[in-house]
This record gives structure tokens, C-alpha cells and sequence, in this order.
């Protein structure tokens, strides 16, 4: 009987050594690593005493080849949940670097775009100051020209001869100014021509620079986006690994206790011969010393698994303030508010962005010509798009469009009927609150201040005045009369009120005074 188990337990092991071959996951010791263990302890109880060479053959089967083949089992998985680590740390890796040739692409691109566009900008602005108020602008002589023109009359009841004599005398003395208001006309619209021509180029840069804008904020969206799906999936394949690996080590480690107690009953029956040996070299039994294999127990080793690595920050606060958002206009545009076109929007990601918040429709482009380049199409209560009577072109839109086209009262022949001008008055509207209008300007109120009326009225007797600054808070009663513009910038202790013409013939929205004849 004792033989019959030992040789069932050596077929036993045997099969074990095969297989030692599965892969991760199958059993080494059997479908049940206790029943080997179960029938030995049997063979223990009933005092059998199997063959040294058997008991030899089982237990260089368990050293020299079970043995390493769990330990080699173990390290491969081992060596699985390293390289799910590593995959995670991978993710974060690429998206950095990927991050960095943004930098080095992208963004470069923006930057060189921006700063070519700003460029273009301080150009045409200092192009339209010009034009608008510098004295050695064409525009502006031409527009102090036409307003001081005197006008020639010939008086009722003369006769031909005389009219046509008049005529003469007044032509060859140059006082309709023919050969200057040319001249004047000529340089203006050139000036005027040269802004049209930068402000199309400075259009074309700040589509441009949109555009790029547009295309390093996608490039950043899509990092993002692979990053969270490529660290999500690795995770994910992190968390089912270990959960299988758990399985398999509590499964491990009772196929090693096991086997562990079998080597200590091999050794126990190694120890001595039965000293009734027959010829066969049988073990002696020692029930002893089997007790202490009985009483033994495996601890097995705590195991490692590693800790995922987070998720690396992938921000999008660099383009968090994008073309279709109000904060793009104020981030990119603010020194200079009143030259940009419309804003093209960038078009919005398909995913949530990893910055919360982020606005995404495009924010109304403010109330004023801040949305546009200065052309006649700007409300003429705000910006730079309101022409002054003697300091620019005389034309009654921005220095962008054509050339003056009000008529000089002086360049055709006089004639008996004097030009309209009579319907023509001018009035004071109020452009704005706070505000100071920029430009030259008179103070021309006492240290005891005027009244707002006495302000209104003084501009509206001069030929030379566009609007007034009437001073409130600490400068009460302070009338600044303005020259040279009738656009307003911030200012407390100010408010602004303009020159507008009311009926009749005008020069740029404002009566222009006519010298008797």
C-alpha cells in the first residue's frame, strides 16, 4: 500500500515538472495544490516508509525544477507590472515633450505674427495722427484752407462787363487759390491713399496672427485631449494587470507552502534508514520529527505593485483668451483699440478643454469703432473716425477714404447767387462722460469758471473750435476748447461735448465760416 502511494505520488510530481511549462496563471502543483500535500501526510500517519530513491527522485523534481519554475513565473509577472507602470510614466512623457515642440513651433509662430501685426498697427495710427492733426499735413492745410476761402459776390444790378472784368482781376490776383487748393488736394488724397494701403496690410497681418493663434491653441487642445485618453487607457490596463496578478500570487503562495512542507518530509524520510531495511534502502520513519512539518508554515513575501503616476499638469491658460473671446480683444488689441477688424473666431474644441471656464462664444466686439480699423462706418460719437473741420482732410469720413469731395466756395467763377449757407447752423451734442477729447485745446475760461452754456456758446463762435471739455469734480467751470480732434479718452474730472452743423452746406459735419465778400 505504502508503495502504491509513493509511486502515485511521484507520477504525481512528474506531471507537476510538465506543468511547470503553462503559462502565467496555470497551476504547477495540480488543479489542487493540497491533494500531493494531503497524500503524503497520509503516508506519514500510517508510518509507511518509502525508497530513498524515490523520495530522492521528488525532491530534486521540486528543487531543481518546480522551485525555479514559479520563482521564474513570478518575476515575469513582476516584470508585466513594471512595464504598465512605465506605459503610464510613457504617456506623461510624450505629452511633455510634445508640449515642447509646440513651443518651439507654434507659439514661435504666434509671437513672430503679434509682434508684426502690432508693428503694422503703431503704423497706421501714426499715420492717421497724422493726417488728422499734424500742421504739416496736407489734409490739415487743406482743411484750414477751404474754411478760411473768402467768398467772391458779385453784387446785385451790375453789368456783364464789369461781372466778367471782376472775375478776372480776382482770378489773376489768385484769390480763389486754384494752384494751392490743388496742390493741398493732391498731397491730401496721397496721405489718405498711403493710411488706406497700410491699414489693408495691418488687416491682412491680423489674420495672420489669428489664424496662427487659432492653430498653436488646437495643437495644445489636441496634446491634451491624447494625453488624457492615452493615461486613462494605461491606467486602465495598470488596474485589470494587478487585480489578475493579486489572483495568481494568493494562488502562488499556497503551491509554495505546499511544496515547501513536502521538501520537509522528503528531508525527514532522507535523515535515516528503517534499521529493518530489507535490502531496499527504505526511510525510517520519524514521527517526531514529522510533527515539526506538520506544525509548518509559509509567510510568504508582501508584494510590490508599484503606484501609478498621476496625470502631468497639460495647460491651456496661454490660450484660454482666444480669437472669439471678449478677453482676446482686451489681451491683444488694447493699445490699439480704435485700428482692428472684426475678430474670426477660432473654432471651439470638440472636448472640454482641461482648463475650466475657458470662455467660448465669441464676446460682442465692445460698443464702439473698437470692432474696426477707422473708417466713415464708425459711429461718429466715439473714435477717431469723427473728422475736425480744420485739422484733417475735409472730407466727412476717416483718412482711409477717398479724397475730399466738398467743393472749395472760391473754385468756380463767382456768380451773382451767394452759396447756401445760410440754412447752415451749428449746435453741441454731447460725446461722452468722463472723458477728455484728445488734441490741441485752448483753456479759455476764467479762474472763476463759466457755466456749461457760456462753454457751448464760446465754441460756437469760433470757426477753429470741433468740441469743448466742461471740467466738473475738482475742476468745475474749467472750458477747454478743443481743435484738433473729437475723440474722447477717459478722464474723471471732464465731459465732452462736440460741434455738429444743423441743415445747410458743411465741411466734415460742421458749418464753415464764409468771409464777407
Amino acid at each position: 500500500m505504502a508503495r502504491a502511494m509513493c509511486m502515485t505520488v511521484a507520477l504525481t510530481l512528474t506531471a507537476v515538472v510538465v506543468q511547470a511549462q503553462l503559462p502565467v496563471g496555470g497551476s504547477l502543483v495540480g488543479e489542487n495544490p493540497s491533494a500531493m500535500l494531503t497524500e503524503l501526510e497520509g503516508m506519514v500517519r500510517s508510518g509507511e516508509t518509502p525508497a530513498f530513491e524515490l523520495i530522492t527522485t521528488i525532491e530534486n523534481l521540486i528543487q531543481a525544477e518546480i522551485m525555479p519554475g514559479l520563482g521564474n513565473t513570478q518575476d515575469s509577472a513582476a516584470q508585466d507590472t513594471t512595464a504598465a507602470l512605465s506605459a503610464i510614466d510613457t504617456c506623461n512623457s510624450q505629452s511633455k515633450m510634445k508640449e515642447g515642440q509646440i513651443e518651439g513651433t507654434e507659439e514661435v509662430a504666434v509671437n513672430n505674427a503679434r509682434s508684426i501685426h502690432a508693428a503694422c498697427r503703431e503704423s497706421e495710427k501714426s499715420l492717421y495722427d497724422h493726417n488728422l492733426t499734424d500742421p504739416s499735413s496736407d489734409c490739415v492745410k487743406l482743411g484750414k484752407f477751404l474754411h478760411g476761402a473768402t467768398r467772391l459776390e458779385i453784387p446785385a444790378g451790375i453789368d456783364r462787363s464789369w461781372s466778367v472784368q471782376y472775375v478776372k482781376d480776382n482770378a489773376d490776383k489768385n484769390m480763389c487759390g486754384q494752384s494751392a487748393v490743388t496742390e493741398l488736394d493732391n498731397g491730401c488724397s496721397a496721405q489718405e491713399s498711403a493710411l488706406a494701403e497700410e491699414k489693408a496690410k495691418c488687416a491682412s497681418n491680423q489674420g495672420t496672427f489669428e489664424r496662427a493663434f487659432c492653430t498653436w491653441k488646437t495643437a495644445l487642445e489636441s496634446n491634451c485631449k491624447q494625453l488624457e485618453t492615452c493615461h486613462s487607457q494605461k491606467v486602465a490596463a495598470y488596474d485589470s494587470h494587478v487585480t489578475v496578478r493579486k489572483a495568481l500570487v494568493e494562488k502562488w503562495n499556497v503551491e509554495t507552502g505546499a511544496l515547501q512542507k513536502i521538501l520537509c518530509y522528503c528531508k525527514v524520510w532522507l535523515s535515516a534508514k528503517d534499521e529493518r531495511d530489507q535490502g531496499d534502502d527504505r526511510s525510517k520513519h520519524n514521527a517526531t520529527q514529522f510533527e515539526v512539518c506538520t506544525g509548518q508554515s509559509y509567510v510568504p513575501t508582501d508584494v510590490n505593485y508599484g503606484t501609478p503616476a498621476d496625470k502631468v499638469p497639460c495647460l491651456l491658460t496661454s490660450v484660454a483668451e482666444h480669437p472669439g473671446t471678449s478677453g482676446f480683444i482686451t489681451q491683444e488689441y488694447s493699445s490699439f483699440t480704435d485700428f482692428f477688424q472684426p475678430v474670426d473666431p477660432c473654432a471651439e474644441a470638440t472636448t472640454v478643454a482641461p482648463t475650466a471656464g475657458v470662455p467660448t462664444t465669441e464676446a460682442p466686439t465692445t460698443g464702439a469703432p473698437t470692432t474696426e480699423a477707422p473708417t466713415a462706418e464708425a459711429p461718429t460719437t466715439d473714435a477717431p473716425t469723427t473728422e475736425a473741420p480744420t485739422t484733417e482732410a475735409p472730407t466727412t469720413e476717416a483718412p482711409t477714404t477717398e479724397a475730399p469731395t466738398t467743393e472749395a466756395p472760391t473754385t468756380e467763377a463767382p456768380t451773382t447767387e451767394a452759396p447756401t449757407t445760410e440754412a447752415c447752423t451749428n449746435h453741441m451734442e454731447a460725446l461722452c462722460t468722463s472723458c477728455d477729447i484728445s488734441g490741441a485745446e485752448d483753456e479759455v475760461s476764467p479762474p472763476t469758471g463759466w457755466t456749461l452754456q457760456r462753454c457751448k456758446e464760446e465754441c460756437l463762435q469760433r470757426s477753429d473750435c470741433l468740441g469743448i471739455d466742461f471740467g466738473k469734480n475738482g475742476r468745475a467751470g474749467s472750458c477747454h476748447v478743443n481743435k484738433g480732434n473729437t475723440r474722447g479718452d477717459p478722464h474723471a474730472d471732464f465731459d465732452g461735448w462736440v460741434k455738429k452743423m444743423s441743415g445747410g452746406e458743411s465741411k466734415m459735419n460742421v458749418c464753415f465760416a464764409i468771409a464777407p465778400g
